[in-house]
């Protein structure tokens, strides 16, 4: 249900789930850590609430009445509208995004491209989610590569860490572990967050910025580095 991706060991009795834990992972110890969500994850499994057919909405948009289709139904009608949408706009009006929070992965990327490949679509991106659109368009602008970045166990060998944001001890189990083994090794975390949350009770310093000024603090920390040339100019 999250980015995670976390490895789960499921215990099942007679074709049913009843129990879910950390895997034994002793070569790899990071993938071990286990969220509360994940441990519950069963519960999800076998809610009351959880939708296991397609529904066609019947009443008006928000009005929350539906009917249940059968599944012939749902894809004839989703096919339907999608070649009248390519008879009149074409295929490139339609972007496909296979990724999301429980569809993440080579699987779901690999079938994404091939159905834009059948489609004749050029309008396909496969790296990350919607939400995730202005960090990818920056990394793409300035490395060539909308999918750049460092593994949190890459913190290891820094001598500095800094968390813009994130709550990694109630939302990033295995990057909480690497941030704690950097410290443990030396490196100073520094958290930049609005809000004093548990990560950042394990930060030196924590730095209270307000709400809308991140910009401004990044573009100073910009000008420092620049106008004393804090910075590896063979790199550059």
């Amino acid at each position: 249900g999250c980015h995670e991706n976390c490895i789960l060991k499921v215990h099942s009795r007679e074709d049913k789930v009843f129990k879910v834990e950390m895997p034994d992972l002793p070569e790899d110890p990071d993938w071990r850590a286990i969220c509360s969500r994940g441990l519950a994850s069963l519960r999800l499994l076998y809610s009351p609430e959880r939708l296991k057919f397609p529904l066609k909405r019947v009443g008006a948009r928000g009005e929350g009445k539906w009917k249940r289709i059968s599944w012939d139904e749902a894809l004839d009608e989703i096919a339907g509208k999608l070649l009248e949408i390519k008879k009149k706009y074409g295929a490139n009006s339609v972007m496909i995004r296979p990724s999301g929070s429980s569809t993440a992965g080579l699987v779901s990327t690999a079938i994404g491209s091939r159905f834009a490949n059948l489609w004749g679509s050029c309008g396909f991106e496969g790296k990350g989610w919607s939400s995730d659109g202005g960090g990818r368009a920056a990394s793409l602008l300035v490395f060539g590569d909308s999918g750049q970045g460092h593994t949190s166990d890459d913190c290891l060998n820094s001598r500095m860490v800094i968390l813009w944001g994130p709550n990694a001890c109630e939302t990033r189990m295995r990057m909480i572990k690497s941030y704690l083994d950097a410290r443990d090794r030396g490196a100073k975390l520094v958290m930049i967050s609005p809000v004093y949350h548990a990560t950042a009770a394990k930060c030196d310093p924590w730095i209270p910025v307000r709400l809308g000024t991140d910009a401004a603090l990044a573009m100073s920390m910009i000008n420092v580095i620049i106008e004393k040339k804090l910075y590896d100019e063979d790199f550059i």
